[in-house]
Order: structure tokens, then sequence, then C-alpha cells
């Protein structure tokens, strides 16, 4: 008998469990040496996991004085530019690729959005540029945020050009929450769709 009432206790707690809600706070900093991306998982106001990564743009950002090197390719308007619009076509097609992504989504709760951007490459015209394509790819993803996801508080985004000095400064935090059952369960699916498409992949001819 006492097995049974502790079985029904267990069982009692994870169908509650399934319907708590996850809060997923996360921080982005992209600014030379002092880089980083930090995440916190709390359930009932417990903290249940957080990772913070530290990271250099040693590679584009000189950390002497924390100005691009504008030797560098990579930072040439024409191909950051590139680069912004294959990301937002990435998105586009993640959203219309598979229902699965559409439901995930419509389930998730947006508490808070914050994404500020400094940029400058030293020449007025160029700036001018790459500013514009930021605004594109940030209005694009809170376009699809707003559609897809439940918005409690909206967006804030800023892009702010440097006209007279080489810098790359980005910052952005929020918060997103969604039931742990059905965080548990669009895990399950996601793992399912990506080893699918990983077989399909691997078959393909080179």
């Amino acid at each position: 008998m006492i097995w049974l009432l502790i079985a029904i206790i267990l069982l009692a707690i994870l169908i509650l469990g399934m319907f708590l809600r996850l809060y997923t706070s996360f921080e982005f900093l992209l600014d030379g040496e002092n880089s980083y991306f930090y995440i916190k998982v709390k359930v009932l106001g417990i903290v249940i996991w957080k990772k913070q990564i530290l990271f250099s743009e040693e590679d584009l950002i000189n950390p002497n004085n924390g100005e691009l090197n504008s030797d560098r390719e990579a930072y040439r308007p024409s191909n950051f530019s590139s680069k912004l619009q294959q990301f937002k076509e990435l998105l586009f097609q993640l959203i219309d690729a598979k229902p699965l992504v559409l439901k995930v989504l419509s389930r998730i709760n947006i508490h808070r959005l914050y994404w500020k951007t400094y940029i400058g490459t030293g020449d007025a015209s160029a700036t001018g540029i790459l500013c514009g394509a930021l605004w594109g790819m940030k209005g694009s993803i809170v376009g699809l945020i707003t559609n897809y996801m439940n918005i409690l508080q909206k967006p804030m985004i800023e892009v702010n050009p440097t006209f007279q000095e080489k810098r790359l400064y980005s910052e952005c935090s929020g918060m997103v929450s969604a039931r742990l059952g059905q965080t548990i369960y669009t895990f399950v699916q996601l793992i399912k769709y990506v080893n699918s498409n990983h077989s399909n992949w691997a078959n393909e001819p080179a």
C-alpha cells in the first residue's frame, strides 16, 4: 500500500512538473576582448542551469585598441551585407520548411528582448550600407518573433552608426519562457528531425 501511495505521489509531481514554466534568460556582448555569451535557466525561481562562454574577437578586432582591422576581408561592406542576407534567408527557410518550428515558436513567450549595436568602418558611405543591412536583418528577426511568438513586451532594437571611427559593439539580452512539458516534447521532436535530416544529407551524392 505504501509503495502505491509513493508511486501516486511521484506521478502527481511528474504531471504537475510538466506544466511548470521554464524561464531562460540570456546575454550576449560583442566588444572585442570583453565578448561573452551567458545563459541561465530557472524553474520556480530556482536556477537549474547556467553557462557563460567567454570568447575573443582577435581575428576580426585589434585587441590593442578595439578597432576593426581595415585589411580584414570579413568586414568589407559587400561581405558583411551578404552574410546578413544569408542569415535572414536561413531564418525564413527554417520557418517555411517545417510545421514543427511554427508549433515550437507559438508556444514560446517573449518577456523581454533588447538588442543594441554600434558599428562604424571609418568611411561614412560604407557605414551607412552596413547600418541599413543591420536594420533590415533586425527588422526581419523582430517581424518573425512578432508573427510567430507570444510577445509580452515590445522588443527594443537599436542600430547606431559611428561615422568617425572603426567600431563594432553589439549587446543583446532577453528572457523567454515555455512550459517544461512542451520543452521536453519539442526537444525530442527536434532531435528526431535533425537525425532524419542528417541521414538524408549523408545519403546525398557528393
